[in-house]
């Protein structure tokens, strides 16, 4: 696949494992903005994986675009969506889900900040790959509903627009035969609470209009692990690496 540089691994199960399929599912991660390429793979930790998971996967992370965050152009609060990149990297998925040995029924993204978006706006393209699981940490959307704490944005008339446009794209996403989980923090001074609810509610009801199960929410735990907490958007650990996830 063109221009789409990314990392592999195979993750198995340190105990309990319940056996290895003859195709395994793949899961694809999206990273926020601050881990960038190989720091990727870092972030979601495939060790620690190990330990939670009851049976081998694929874990893929690719890297962001240069010149891009994700799907949309630089200067977050006043770029432009990008609809070709999520079309890439939707094709690219597609690609890697009919690799032999794959569960092309059992493909799922995983995102966290920027990434969690970028999951959502794959979620919304829904063509080319039916998507299983959906798990989202600390989400957020493109543009926002009211130009709170973005006084420094310079296009501000754009804000609100771009949100519609967001909200628009979601309410006909694909959805995710085995759920969206969406882990957030009420205090996240990056990702809102309040956006974030808005997102999982338009989620939800396409979910149920498509007969599957709506958004499952969980409140997050602020990582207790010696890096900062500015903001209140450090909780990998309780979106991830939590028991029962898989």
């Amino acid at each position: 696949m063109e221009n789409v540089c990314f990392e592999a691994v195979l993750v198995e199960p340190m105990l309990n494992s319940l056996g290895s399929p003859e195709n395994l599912p793949l899961m694809v991660y999206f990273a926020g903005l601050t881990a960038k390429g190989s720091k990727a793979m870092k972030e979601i930790n495939p060790k620690k994986l190990a330990k939670i998971t009851p049976g081998p996967f694929v874990l893929v992370t690719p890297h962001q675009f240069d010149g891009h965050w994700w799907t949309i152009s630089p200067r977050w609060g006043d770029g432009d969506f990008q609809p070709d990149i999520a079309t890439r990297l939707v094709s690219w998925i597609k690609y890697l889900a009919n690799f032999p040995g794959i569960d092309c029924n059992k493909v799922s993204l995983l995102g966290f900040s920027a990434g969690a978006y970028a999951a959502t706006e794959l979620l919304a393209c829904r063509r080319e790959v039916s998507f299983d699981c959906v798990v989202l940490g600390g989400v957020h959307g493109h543009g926002q509903p009211d130009l709170e704490g973005k006084s420094r944005i310079a296009n501000q008339s754009d804000i609100r627009e771009k949100w519609k446009n967001y909200m628009r794209r979601l309410k006909s996403h694909g959805g995710a035969r085995g759920g969206i989980y969406v882990v957030h923090h009420r205090e996240d001074q990056y990702s809102s609470w309040s956006q974030a609810m808005c997102i999982c509610e338009t989620l939800s009801k396409r979910q149920a209009y498509l007969g599957f199960n709506e958004v499952d929410i969980v409140e997050a735990h602020l990582d207790k692990s010696g890096k900062k907490t500015k903001g209140s958007h450090n909780y990998m650990e309780s979106t991830f690496f939590r028991a029962g996830l898989f």
